[in-house]
């Protein structure tokens, strides 16, 4: 069975792949097609993937050296934007500096490492990460296209009601995750696209299948993430959404957005009527158990942090919070043996403090203000374009996530960051385009004849 995995692995790699992007080649539409597929096989990295050296039992954001159908995708589709520009790929677009701080924090935690190769297991994935923003990027910069993009993030969110509703109504699981690992990831996945779709709707004329597409998708990206019952997405769904909604309330009113508000507020109040009393539950009577043990794994963190400056080893969390290291001593009445085994802080900023020090927190957080900044410098730069709601949708699901990460790790998993790392893209391609085209403009007199 191994052997066959192998060599489906490798086919799709030495022959799948080259094959694809000749085809993609050929004609303009299929390279809007792969980027749509690609788009939308990001939510199922997890489940449809091939993992070198295996390791399920580990308490660790990565388990393996695993490549996905998603990068297979990405690979394929950068190789069709090398041959339609004749090899002119931007290889260091906006923000690579910070994401090669990051990654060099991770790099040199491995000193402190118990395990070099957990350690791997985390670069591999941050390095198919790189990729696929390195195709995102390169395809908007080529093609002016972020259709296709939306396009298939929104047909992801419509799957994952259809399952949602099989598991909660057919099946009978309280808390659904879709077809993500956990309910946490969905939720956060959801969460970053939902206020794009939003924005769609609201902002952009519709016409075709879009009139369908994007208020469905916004409907189901909603429906999923309250379907999860997870607080911190709950509470920071709304704060996602409202970059979209005050620019709408500042902008002219029509009788088309009139209607999609009324429909909104007609879907909530189905909604609340439906699910409000569970939601209400979740939050009122939370287990306090669940809170203490946040709070002392986050003291662990903090110890961790504390006790070595370039943090205790990349994915090495797993190891150093049990015996026989004692960072999580200050638990009193837990009792320790052997093969003892506690979670992940629940917090994507101390678990990287942890991991890779102060410093290499710091370094994210960098990494995300960066970003964050840049979307609000297109903000600006895009007012008047037709593109002007997706830098202010960006914004909205950035909101979501980073808010939402002080209270959860789940953004080191595969779906959440390799979504949040095609928006920055996005974001990085705007920019470049802008850029490039206030240069074609201020070339333009001086390159005028004469009278």
């Amino acid at each position: 069975m191994l052997a066959l995995k192998y060599i489906i692995f490798f086919g799709a790699l030495l022959v799948g792949v080259p094959l694809l992007t000749v085809w993609t080649t050929r004609h303009p539409r299929r390279l809007r097609g792969v980027a749509t597929v690609h788009a939308f096989s990001i939510a199922f990295c997890i489940w449809v993937n091939f993992n070198f050296f295996p390791d399920p039992g580990y308490s660790g954001t990565s388990r393996g050296m695993e490549t996905s159908i998603s990068d297979l995708f990405a690979l394929a589709l950068l190789g069709a934007i090398f041959l339609l520009r004749r090899g002119r790929i931007n290889w260091l677009p906006p923000g690579w500096w910070a994401y090669g701080l990051y990654f060099l924090a991770g790099v040199i935690s491995l000193v402190n490492a118990d395990s070099i190769l957990y350690g791997v297991y985390e670069l591999w994935k941050m390095m198919w990460m790189w990729v696929c923003f390195l195709t995102v990027y390169n395809y908007v910069l080529h093609t002016r296209d972020v259709e296709a993009i939306q396009r298939g993030l929104a047909l992801t969110a419509i799957y994952s009601l259809i399952v949602v509703l099989r598991q909660k109504y057919i099946i009978g699981i309280f808390q659904t995750p879709g077809p993500f690992a956990h309910q946490n990831s969905m939720a956060m996945f959801y969460g970053m696209s939902a206020p794009v779709f939003l924005a769609h709707w609201l902002d952009k004329r519709q016409t075709g299948w879009d009139r369908i597409l994007y208020p469905a998708a916004f409907v189901a990206a909603t429906g999923c993430v309250f379907s999860t019952l997870s607080r911190g997405a709950i509470f920071f769904f709304p704060l996602g959404c409202l970059p979209v909604i005050i620019r709408v309330l500042f902008r002219r009113w029509n009788k088309r957005k009139i209607k999609i508000v009324l429909t909104l507020c007609l879907v909530g109040i189905i909604g609340v009527a439906k699910m409000g009393g569970t939601i209400v539950d979740r939050f009122l009577y939370a287990s306090p158990a669940s809170r203490v043990t946040r709070v002392n794994l986050a003291i662990a963190a903090r110890n961790m942090a504390n006790d070595k400056i370039l943090g205790v080893g990349i994915n090495n969390w797993g190891i150093k919070i049990n015996p026989p290291y004692e960072y999580a001593e200050h638990q009193f009445g837990k009792v320790y043996e052997g093969d003892f085994k506690d979670g992940l802080v629940e917090t994507i900023y101390l678990l990287v403090a942890a991991e890779c020090g102060w410093w290499g927190m710091g370094v994210l957080l960098l990494f995300f203000l960066y970003f964050f900044m840049l979307n609000m410098l297109n903000i600006f730069y895009y007012r008047r374009s037709g593109l002007a709601y997706l830098p202010v949708a960006i914004a909205g699901g950035l909101l979501n996530n980073y808010c939402q990460s002080v209270l959860e790790w789940v953004l080191k998993q595969s779906p959440s960051f390799y979504e949040q790392m095609v928006f920055f893209a996005i974001i990085a391609a705007m920019s470049t385009i802008y850029r490039e085209s206030r240069r074609t403009r201020l070339r333009a007199p001086a390159a005028a004849p004469k009278p």
